[in-house]
């Protein structure tokens, strides 16, 4: 008897059916769904099952990048024609990677898994806003400098040649969304590298940063997110400005998009 024949005869016997009968009944609309769409297969598996709502629950510290990654899988799926030849690709890349280490090839790894590590040559990519510093990073400053002490790791486990790169757009849920460079490219120093643009046009200016001292208590400023503002106080590189509608903000001029109006 067919294991999945055998789990309908299980059902009939057991107190309890009913998730047996919602699992057979799920693997059924997937048998339907195998020969079409990759991209459908796994967003209607993912829909069944809810699994978003499980991350969000299960993982509530780090539920925004297993989503990012759920969203990689789900663009992957897109490219492909169908689900067998998704999972062919996937297949083929499980078993070009082991030869491809054991012949000294390229190791592909997260900062946190690089750190202890050296390499001759190190591509660090992704150096974008959003992405490093990472998005849920930016609302603490103890956030923003474990992203820093990341990007100080990354660039540190190059010994000859570095390639810090980013993207000028991105798919985000479906949509093209622009990119701005990660705020870290500005601190590096601008005689240690070299700019390499494939597309031939310049890179675009920096963005907008203020000078410490810059503000003075009373000053009437703008913030692209807070909106407009008054300064109460500054001290160094660091002002605490009252929002309309908002509060008191304590703000690094480093970091903040602060301008006068």
């Amino acid at each position: 008897l067919p294991l999945f024949e055998a789990l309908k005869v299980a059902a009939s016997l057991l107190p309890r059916p009913e998730p047996v009968r919602h699992f057979l009944a799920l693997v059924e609309e997937l048998m339907d769904l195998a020969f079409g769409p990759a991209e459908a297969f796994f967003r209607h598996l993912l829909s069944a099952t809810d699994y978003p709502a499980y991350l969000k629950e299960a993982y509530p510290e780090d539920a925004e990048d297993r989503l990012e990654n759920v969203e990689e899988l789900l663009r992957a799926a897109r490219e492909a024609e169908g689900l067998a030849d998704f999972l062919d690709k996937v297949a083929l890349t499980a078993r070009a990677e082991e030869p491809a280490r054991a012949e000294g090839g390229v190791a592909l790894m997260t900062l946190h898994n690089a750190k202890g590590l050296e390499f001759p040559v190190v591509f660090l990519v992704g150096v974008e806003e959003g992405l490093l510093p990472h998005r849920s990073s930016l609302s603490t400053q103890e956030g923003l400098e474990e992203e820093r002490r990341l990007f100080y790791v990354g660039v540190t486990r190059a010994q000859e040649r570095l390639y810090l790169s980013y993207a000028r757009e991105r798919e985000v849920y479906g949509r093209l969304e622009p990119v701005r460079p990660s705020r870290f490219l500005e601190e590096v120093d601008a005689g240690l590298y070299e700019v390499y643009d494939p597309s031939g046009r310049r890179p675009a200016p920096p963005p907008y940063r203020p000078l410490p001292g810059a503000f003075k208590g009373g000053e009437k400023v703008v913030h692209p997110r807070f909106g407009p503002g008054t300064v109460v106080a500054a001290a160094g590189d660091e002002v605490t400005v009252h929002f309309e509608g908002v509060g008191l903000k304590r703000l690094s001029l480093r970091y903040a998009d602060l301008r006068p109006v």
